[in-house]
């Protein structure tokens, strides 16, 4: 472990690298309406390949759809209640006077405009499944998917889940949370598909008491379904099909981020969560060195406010990121400091100073507190110093954060990853490297 100092927190010239950031198989003819997939995937058999719940939306009302072959609306028992070509989009309502009911509207085209022309109106008890028909995808309001769609009524409003394969369901993530690389990030990429499917099992075997096991959003992986899949990364994920990262006899609990900013960080000073022996704040470097992630360009980063803004940012952040009950006011700003640094210098305590007392921000939730600006944009990370400049009257007039990294540096480091493939790497070795202890085990084929 090593503590970045104080000289070392300056900006580099740096490339630019990924942008944020923690197998196909044919779905029957509809024509037969066959049952939908299982609502809960048995987890525990771990020799079998699961399907997966996404939610996509959460308490809408409305939702268009087009499929690129057709599709078919199944009732909770599998039959088939309609059955639509591709020629046209679909506006399928839930009524506010009769939510136990599915309206479903066409659209027409009609000189220069699109009128909507009802079709026919489906019963709607608890829930129905959108099956495309046999080598299609489902566009759903705009984006292409895999697999089925189930609209969950939920009392006068429904959720929007995609149901497929883990594998496929995959194909949306990897390129969207690494990046579109080339050849020579292929290790990479192959790394990615074996961490973000260990994730997702992970996901899987604590979603039992709800309706869905992920979102499509970074609050688990960020999923962009069909449209966007990329041929390398598909390839990566068939070459890993089944493999996950392998612990003390069961899938691995995994996290990563885009840049560890030159060490990871043990997941029990990030988060109130145990510690971890595969989860530690390891110097991530080459022979001579040099950060993997040093190309990066959050390798090293400043970021100024003035107090006025500061204070206003923690005003609106803070009470939430501190646990403090709804709406509560903490005055005004007065002064900031980091009381407490981890073993590789990454921010543990954060005390803020007003007049209306002293709070304390711990861990990653110091990145909730101090936004980048009121729009809600999070500290890029925990791995900062702060830089204060008074007025002369001796108040606090502005602050900087000068840091490196991008994300909580928890576990695999992506940028550090796409180097580590370009220098030769094979994604066993990269895996071992950030997550110590750890193998890679195939789990399915």
């Amino acid at each position: 472990m090593i503590r970045i100092p104080l000289r070392a927190l300056v900006p580099l010239v740096a490339v630019p690298a990924l942008l944020a950031g923690c197998s196909p198989r044919t779905a029957p003819s509809p024509r037969t309406a066959p049952p939908p997939p299982r609502e809960r995937p048995e987890v525990r058999d771990l020799r079998r390949e699961p399907v997966v719940r996404i939610l996509l939306g959460q308490s809408v009302s409305a939702v268009e759809v087009r499929g690129s072959a057709g599709f078919v609306i199944l009732d909770d028992a599998g039959r088939a209640l309609a059955r639509y070509g591709r020629a046209r989009r679909y506006h399928l309502f839930q009524s506010p006077e009769r939510p136990d009911r599915l309206a479903v509207f066409s659209e027409v085209q009609r000189g220069r405009t699109v009128a909507r022309a009802a079709r026919r109106v489906l019963p709607f008890h608890g829930s129905v499944v959108l099956a495309p028909e046999e080598g299609g995808t489902l566009i759903i309001n705009g984006r292409h998917y895999r697999g089925r769609i189930r609209l969950l009524r939920v009392g006068g409003h429904f959720h929007c889940l995609n149901l497929l394969p883990l594998e496929l369901y995959l194909r949306g993530v990897v390129p969207h949370e690494i990046g579109r690389l080339s050849r020579q990030g292929y290790e990479a990429l192959k790394t990615q598909a074996v961490v973000s499917r260990t994730y997702a099992l992970q996901r899987l075997r604590e979603s039992a008491d709800r309706p869905w096991d992920m979102v499509d959003t970074v609050m688990d992986q960020v999923y962009g379904g069909a449209a966007e899949e990329h041929r390398l990364a598909n390839q990566a994920i068939e070459e890993t099909r089944g493999q996950v990262v392998w612990a003390r006899g069961e899938p691995a609990e995994v996290y990563y981020s885009s840049t560890c900013g030159g060490a990871s960080a043990a997941i029990h000073e990030v988060w109130l969560h145990a510690p971890a022996p595969h989860l530690v704040s390891l110097r991530d470097a080459d022979a001579e060195g040099r950060s993997w992630c040093r190309t990066s360009k959050y390798f090293r980063w400043r970021h100024a406010w003035s107090a006025r803004q500061l204070g206003a940012i923690l005003r609106a952040f803070l009470p939430q990121a501190a646990g403090l009950p709804a709406g509560t006011d903490i005055g005004r700003l007065r002064d900031l400091r980091i009381t407490d640094y981890t073993a590789e210098g990454r921010a543990k305590v954060l005390e803020v100073r007003t007049d209306r007392g002293v709070y304390r921000v711990y861990g990653d939730r110091i990145r909730s507190a101090m936004k980048r600006d009121l729009d809600g944009l999070p500290l890029r990370s925990t791995l900062f110093r702060l830089q204060k400049e008074v007025d002369a009257q001796g108040r606090l007039a502005r602050v900087t954060a000068v840091g490196g990294g991008w994300g909580h540096g928890i576990g695999l480091c992506q940028v550090g990853a796409i180097e580590r493939s370009k220098a030769g790497q094979g994604y066993r070795e990269i895996v071992g490297a950030y997550f110590p202890g750890t193998t890679v085990r195939r789990l399915w084929r």
